[in-house]
């Protein structure tokens, strides 16, 4: 569902069983702080606020939060500029040819496709004694090559509903430029 400006905000005060989550993990950087909010119907919000331990959040954090919502401002570049590398890092690997599912987040999803799906699953099998099918053999080889790389992805190969997918968060673009490079040589290495 992409709306204007790619916010479900929009939709909140149409629907009163609808409640939009935000986090400053992402954008923002505040991961480590485990921070968010919840916008939502006032029944709802209230529903929420009862599962909710009294403290839940501690002062630092909130702090934190404040003081980077009151300057998002700031933040609009760096934004803009994980937007540009995750396209592109997304069109790479289309090039390569992966499907890559559309996103409005800062990581990508994709796995390999046709012929590059089969050549990798060819490699697997015939590196590693574990029998998966060919879905999830090309992205578990993937995900294999990276982490000896010291590369860290999210491996969903073998997840029934998401066979051979891997996620990459979006990093610096020197950072994006390794991971495609050794992307792009495994693939040339089970083609070659």
């Amino acid at each position: 569902l992409w709306l204007v400006a790619g916010s479900t905000l929009s939709l909140v005060g149409r629907y009163s069983n609808l409640m939009v989550f935000r986090t400053f993990s992402k954008a923002y950087g505040l991961a480590g702080l485990r921070c968010g909010y919840a916008v939502g119907a006032l029944g709802l919000v209230r529903q929420l606020g009862k599962a909710l331990l009294p403290y839940h959040v501690n002062a630092f954090t909130l702090m934190a939060a404040k003081t980077v919502y009151e300057n998002k401002e700031l933040y609009k570049e760096r934004i803009k500029t994980i937007r540009e590398e995750r396209d592109k890092f997304a069109d790479c690997l289309k090039a390569l040819g992966f499907k890559v599912w559309p996103t409005a987040t800062n990581f990508v999803t994709f796995r390999a496709e046709g012929e590059l799906m089969q050549q990798l699953a060819k490699a697997y099998a015939a590196k590693f004694s574990e029998k998966l099918s060919e879905q999830a053999a090309g992205g578990k080889l993937i995900f294999k090559y990276l982490l000896a790389n010291s590369i860290l992805v999210r491996d969903f190969s073998t997840h029934p509903v998401l066979q051979g997918c891997l996620r990459i968060t979006i990093g610096l673009p020197e950072e994006n430029k390794q991971i495609i490079a050794k992307i792009t040589e495994l693939c040339a290495e089970v083609k070659a």
